[in-house]
């Protein structure tokens, strides 16, 4: 098993979460839910999405 998250491979995308802060900016402002592979889930803003290369969403 990997000891590193690949945002690109690893998270799937679970749904709008509403407003709230990123988990990776601290920006209070719409953010999605994202499932990471050990269970876990983070709260990602567009900007952080596209800066951290987060996979496309999958309709």
């Amino acid at each position: 098993m990997r000891h590193y998250i690949n945002p690109v491979a690893d998270y799937i995308f679970t749904a709008f979460a509403g407003v709230d802060n990123c988990d990776y900016c601290d920006s209070f402002t719409h953010v999605n839910e994202w499932n990471r592979p050990d269970g876990g889930f983070v709260l990602v803003c567009n900007n952080c999405e596209y800066k951290k290369r987060f996979p496309e969403i999958r309709a």
